[in-house]
């Protein structure tokens, strides 16, 4: 079950019928569930191919030069009429454009965040808890190791922290909710509205509220505690132990 704010607002997701239609729609209501393939190692075995298919012209366009008869067309680009070397320099140009395409995007590729596994955790509980997916289109979810993320990338010390607050404000939520029946259903803390979906939590925005500032406070006191440390320390030596 996923534990995250909401994002952005979703169009109708109950609305939305089951398969790809309802699937696409739940990634699209928070980035987090957004976890894709980075598909490293066929990313490197085409540029292995591609880079040794380039070799290979330029072997080949060494061994034409090498066997060129008249010097003038080694040293004229513009009276080189070796059909030969033409066509080669063509090849070699979509080639080369091509490997420096591929080079970029795997390295954009690298760049992107690590997939968090508790996001990738939360897709595939609404994935069991559904069956509206086949199991063979979503077996890409189990590469952990090879998955990137949509979203940004968040500071481990605080997004940790966010995540156990998180954990302890959705079980006080959900506490409330069956505790206090005779509050207005508009007041209780926990879920959003925004989907009936049992198999999805997405924070309200007065559980994401209390969120945000509790975590700022334990990470504000987590940083303060030093100074503070120091300044109640009135000793030299104590200063310097801490």
């Amino acid at each position: 079950m996923s534990v995250l704010p909401l994002y952005r607002q979703p169009s109708q997701f109950d609305s939305f019928r089951s398969g790809y239609p309802k699937f696409t729609a739940l990634l699209a209501l928070h980035p987090a569930f957004q976890n894709f393939r980075r598909f490293s190692r066929v990313r490197l075995r085409l540029l292995l191919v591609k880079q040794d298919e380039i070799v290979e012209l330029e072997s080949s366009l060494d061994q034409i030069d090498t066997q060129e008869k008249r010097a003038l067309f080694l040293g004229c680009r513009r009276r080189d009429t070796n059909n030969e070397r033409q066509e080669l320099l063509s090849k070699m140009r979509i080639s080369i454009s091509e490997y420096d395409s591929m080079m970029k995007d795997y390295q954009h590729a690298l760049h992107l965040p690590d997939a968090n596994q508790r996001d990738v955790v939360s897709v595939q509980n609404w994935i069991n808890g559904t069956g509206c997916i086949a199991r063979a289109e979503t077996a890409y979810l189990d590469r952990i190791d090879d998955l990137a993320g949509m979203a940004r990338s968040h500071d481990g010390a605080s997004h940790r922290t966010e995540i156990a607050v998180e954990k302890i404000a959705s079980i006080l939520g959900a506490f409330i909710r069956k505790r206090l029946q005779f509050l207005p259903e508009a007041m209780k803390p926990g879920r959003s509205d925004l989907t009936k979906d049992t198999n999805i939590f997405l924070m309200g925005r007065r559980l994401r509220f209390f969120v945000n500032v509790v975590t700022s406070a334990i990470v504000a006191a987590i940083l303060l505690a030093p100074v503070v440390a120091l300044f109640c320390i009135r000793s030299a030596l104590g200063r310097l132990i801490m």
